[in-house]
């Protein structure tokens, strides 16, 4: 860890001190005397911000795509050859790595973090205290969100809320939550009760730390069956303690449901649907990126380009594209990316038993033989499909007035340049409004939040509260937004979901064949990784001169080297 912190000290861009000089530095910053104003202040809270939009190399092991790729509902997918991705499906990896882009990346956010909470006193033209504790606020959220991304990658690690250099051990699961408990209840107390529409989009809210506050305590009393949560000041956090912070998001924030769940997705934009049936039968309107049903997202500038570090673009969206050879006029609106995460056809199959008229299935799933047959006619050579597609997330193309086809509608939106991927600049969010309702009914045992979820898809209430009718309804709202795998862990029920993936049909370009029990079987490798967590990166042990230890499951002699169907 010392080695780690050493080498993002690098990356702050400040200066080093200058003490063995006698005289005082006007002219250049550094640790010494940054940051002296708001706007120094305001630069250091950039800076930990700009770690979520970053290079592929993190987006591949991000949360995100680790909770859709591990989960029961989609495949690893993209080419032959992309074991990197193909191994999260099977919780096994290529090389023992392969998760050291995100541990770096993060921790880079936690030191930003520290370095602006260690010095933002040296600042003293704040105008109000309002003004600085809103910074302090979302600096809390941001290191209670970056320690959270870690944790549920792999459940421990060396915690840390100074800029010292220090080779600490893995902390205790008791010591990580409690720190981002009470990070993020710093955050909800600091941030101003505003309306979400008072804010600046992209920023971190009172709300948003409710939110990621409850997701927090509902993992851990969940798996490790707790009743509460602990706290750093010695006391807890408890069930009716959530309801309440959640009763003040729901009746407070000003955010709610829009209109039509399909609105929330930007496949319903204005240049695409008016050339898609579905669309014009469906009257879609996209209702854009902040809408006020999101309350927290990673944003994208409208600009089109790869920057230094390709950070300008949507990764989570690239990645989910149709495989690149195939030609999107014969697939409209479908457009190109690396086809990772094919959908397991149970979900589709389950969804339509279960609720036959809900709009939410059609708006979260294309079925690829329904709605774009030109793709199995064009023959493609993606490996691990299904045929069935996550849609949420799917790049859309669109026609311009002179019937030219655009690998992207944000080329027309926003002019970017017609680049598969460059063009891919619509924001990414992390946290619906409709999932603090069905938290809060999951908490409250109530049928409340359930009902509004449902009445918003055309569906009728349920009756009474149960957990059945809980799960089943996440299931749905939340489809591919990876929440699902954090759900199955903590109700105590992946294993028997995930094995349900070996046997599904899948084609390995365009050939049928059924998935495999690689490395033992989908509950074997569960049991193994303790519940699903991910291997150290081998690089980090050795920099901590075996300070550092290794997760059960990904030791020497354990079976997770994946190298592809061999």
């Amino acid at each position: 860890m010392k080695n780690i912190f050493w080498s993002l000290c690098l990356g702050v861009c400040l200066c080093g001190c200058e003490d063995f000089l006698d005289t005082e530095n006007f002219t250049q910053k550094n640790t010494g005397n940054f940051p002296q104003s708001v706007e120094d202040v305001n630069a250091m809270l950039t800076g930990a911000y700009a770690i979520q939009n970053t290079s592929n190399d993190v987006v591949k092991n991000h949360p995100y795509f680790v909770s859709e790729a591990a989960s029961d509902e989609r495949l690893g997918g993209c080419g032959e050859n992309s074991t990197d991705v193909q191994s999260l499906d099977k919780l096994m990896t290529p090389n023992p790595n392969n998760f050291e882009p995100i541990w770096l990346n993060r921790y880079q956010g936690i030191y930003r973090v520290n370095m602006l909470l260690e010095t933002i006193d040296r600042c003293k033209d704040f105008k109000t205290e309002d003004e600085k504790n809103k910074i302090m606020g979302e600096a809390y959220f941001l290191r209670a969100l970056y320690y959270w991304d870690l944790v549920q990658l792999f459940e421990t690690v060396p915690l840390t809320i100074k800029t010292e250099p220090q080779n600490l051990p893995r902390a205790t699961v008791e010591e990580m939550y409690a720190q981002m408990g009470s990070d993020m209840i710093k955050a909800i107390e600091l941030m101003p009760s505003v309306k979400y529409d008072m804010t600046e989009p992209g920023r971190a809210t009172r709300w948003a730390a409710e939110g990621y506050l409850s997701r927090i305590f509902l993992f851990y009393t969940g798996f490790y069956q707790k009743e509460s949560m602990p706290l750093n000041d010695g006391k807890t956090l408890t069930k009716a303690d959530m309801i309440a912070y959640l009763d003040d998001c729901i009746k407070n924030s000003g955010h709610d449901l829009v209109g039509d769940f399909r609105n929330l997705w930007a496949y319903s934009n204005s240049h695409t649907a008016k050339d898609w049936q579905w669309a014009i039968d469906n009257n879609l309107k996209w209702e854009g990126d902040s809408n006020k049903e999101v309350m927290y997202a990673y944003k994208y500038a409208k600009i089109g380009s790869n920057g230094t570090t390709q950070m300008y673009k949507n990764f989570f969206m690239l990645w989910q594209g149709l495989p690149t050879r195939i030609n999107i006029m014969k697939t409209f609106p479908y457009a190109g990316g690396w086809a990772l995460g094919s959908v397991c056809p149970q979900i589709w199959d389950e969804w339509k038993a279960a609720e036959p008229t809900d709009i939410r299935r059609q708006g979260s799933i294309i079925d690829l033989d329904a709605e774009a047959p030109a793709y199995r006619a064009e023959g493609f050579d993606s490996w691990e499909e299904t045929m069935y597609r996550a849609k949420k997330f799917m790049p859309v193309s669109a026609y311009d007035d002179k019937g030219n086809l655009k690998c992207s509608f944000t080329v027309l939106e926003w002019g970017v340049p017609n680049i598969m991927g460059r063009a891919y600049i619509t924001d990414f969010p992390l946290l619906r409004f409709a999932d603090i309702l069905l938290m809060h009914s999951e908490l409250s045992q109530t049928t409340t939040g359930i009902n509004r979820v449902r009445n918003r898809a055309g569906l009728p209430p349920i009756g009474a509260y149960s957990l059945e009718a809980l799960q089943k309804e996440r299931r749905w709202e939340l489809s591919f937004e990876g929440v699902r795998w954090n759900d199955i862990r903590r109700w105590h029920i992946a294993e028997e979901l995930l094995d349900k993936q070996i046997g599904v049909t899948v084609y390995n370009r365009g050939f049928e064949t059924k998935m495999p029990a690689l490395g033992g079987g989908y509950s074997s490798r569960y049991r193994a990784t303790n519940g699903g967590f991910w291997a150290i990166p081998q690089s980090q042990i050795d920099l901590s001169n075996g300070v550092l230890t290794q997760n059960k499951g990904w030791e020497e002699g354990d079976n997770f080297e994946y190298t592809g169907w061999h």
